[in-house]
Formats: structure tokens, sequence, C-alpha cells
């Protein structure tokens, strides 16, 4: 019965991370998911680590930040060491970026390609593997099956070239906990489309935590959120397009309860 189950929600996520993969790199249609060139900001939202809110209303790389970069090597310290599991962020392809965290005290795990490339394709994934028993297995098992379609992407050198570009994409995974509660849920989507600009996440394990991150966090932030084992009716009704847009930013792939 427990393989039964395990096998499902890998099922599950693998037709998930698949999902998310097609929605996002393969159609021009989808570039409002992972273009962040246009993240609206004004004096009373934060832009994230190392950036600030232009005179245009828009998330920029600060450029009195210290963590000035134009590629994720010269993310260093103070003695000029690597700073591990750094990441060099860009926005709309500009020649310089901001040294981000890829890791919270959230999100503790980094895999897949390598995230010291260049055109990283990053995806969240945040589940419950680290709440009370039995809710710890389901979140484990979600977050190693998405690791487990990760590593079979780096076999093949991740994804094509995004348009006008060359070179494969590397897709890493960063996987965090909320815990099975909304806050931390909250708090690690927060970091993940922030902080490290992720394109998608993969994630709420029960759809009361589905529902609040993608509403507080997610479609706001104009990033793709799945869901494979939200069940709620009232996923289906959410308002999750965004301003002159059919394309729906709240996914799931398994059948809505009957209300």
């Amino acid at each position: 019965k427990g393989l039964g189950r395990r096998n499902s929600w890998r099922r599950g996520f693998l037709g998930g991370l698949s999902m998310a993969l097609g929605l996002i790199a393969a159609a021009p249609s989808c570039s409002l998911v992972v273009d962040t060139t246009d993240v609206q900001c004004n004096e009373t939202i934060s832009c994230g680590t190392g950036r600030v809110c232009s005179s245009d209303g828009l998330c920029i790389v600060d450029p009195a930040s210290a963590n000035s970069c134009t590629k994720t090597t010269d993310c260093v310290d103070a003695e000029g060491k690597f700073r591990e599991f750094h990441y060099c962020r860009k926005d709309g392809g500009a020649a310089k970026g901001t040294c981000v965290p890829l890791k919270s005290p959230l999100c503790d795990v980094v895999e897949g390609g390598d995230y010291k490339a260049d055109n990283v394709f990053f995806i969240g994934s945040i589940h419950p593997k680290t709440a009370p028993p039995p809710d710890d297995e389901v979140g484990i098992s979600m977050e190693q099956s998405i690791l487990v379609a990760a590593a079979d992407l780096k076999k093949i050198n991740g994804l094509p070239p995004a348009p006008g570009q060359s070179g494969n994409r590397q897709v890493v995974v960063i996987g965090c906990s909320d815990a099975g509660e909304q806050e931390p849920s909250v708090e690690a989507a927060t970091h993940l489309v922030d902080t490290v600009g992720v394109q998608a996440i993969i994630g709420g394990a029960f759809s009361s935590l589905a529902i609040k991150t993608a509403t507080d966090v997610t479609i706001p932030k104009k990033v793709l959120f799945l869901t494979a084992s939200g069940t709620s009716p009232l996923i289906t009704g959410r308002a999750d397009k965004p301003s002159g847009s059919d394309v729906g930013l709240v996914w799931r792939t398994v059948p809505s309860e009957h209300s």
C-alpha cells in the first residue's frame, strides 16, 4: 500500500514537472511565466536581495550593491572565496546581475544541473518534508520524485536553448519545506520568487497551502504554480490569469473533488 502511494506521487510529480517544463519552455505565449524584466514595484514593495525599485516602477539591480556580478563565479566573499550556492541573477538579459543565495532556512536542497552555468532554468519545490509524520513521508516522496526527473534531464544536458540563445539550459531544482503549514509555504515561495527568480514552483501538497501560496505570492508575481495533489474545487475557480492574458498560472495534475 505504501509503495503504491509513493509510485502514485511519483507519477504525478514526474507528470507535473513535464507539464511545467512544457508550459514554460515550449511556447512564446507562456513567456509571461518566466519573464522577470517587468517585475513591478513601488516604495513599499521589496524587490529581493540586491535590488531596488527604479523611478519607472521596476525592480532593478542596485548599482551600489556589493553583490553585483557578471557571472556566478564572481560571487565571492570578503576573502575572495567562492560563495557556495550563490548565483548571479540577471533579469532581462542584463549584462550585470546580483549574487543571490539559492538556499534559505526553509530551502535546503539544490540539485539537478550545474547551477553555476549560464541560462539556468530554476524550478522550486515546496513540500511538507519536515512536517510531523505521516505528512513528512508525503513531502519527502514528492521532492524525491522531482529530483528523479531532474536527474534524468541532467543526463541529456538539460533543456534546449531558449529562442535567440545558444547552449542548453541546465535545470536546477531548489527544494524547500513548508512543514505542512501555510506561513512557511508563503515564506519559502517568497524566497524562490523574489530572491532566486524561479520560473515555476511545484508544491502545495495540501489544497489550502496551494491556494494560500498561489494567492499571496505566485499569481501576483506572474510565476507558474503547479500542485500534483491539490484537489479542492476552490483551486479551479482561482483568478489566476494576469491582465491581458488567457494563460492561467495555477495548474494541477489530479482531478478536482466534487463540490
